[in-house]
């Protein structure tokens, strides 16, 4: 099953999370996926994942959700709709 994914490359940092990743802080209901900064592809942008229903629409999954630090800050991107 493994060898119908592409190999990446190594994640070696422990300071933040690769692009696409959903991830919410902790005591905050709210849901964000990280993207490239539209200006800046070496940066990082979080986008509002609005409610469940468009959480569900864009086929994303809770177990998926990665619980960050509050210090791991992030510019706020455009809210991410389906």
């Amino acid at each position: 099953m493994l060898n119908k994914y592409t190999t990446k490359e190594e994640i070696t940092t422990t300071t933040s999370h690769p692009n696409y990743t959903l991830v919410k802080y902790k005591n905050n209901p709210r849901v964000y996926r990280l993207e490239p900064n539209s200006i800046d592809e070496t940066k990082q942008v979080k986008r509002y994942i609005p409610n469940e229903t468009e959480f569900y629409k864009l086929n994303f999954r809770f177990d998926r959700v990665v619980t960050i630090p509050d210090t791991e800050v992030y510019t706020d991107g455009e809210t991410l709709k389906s």
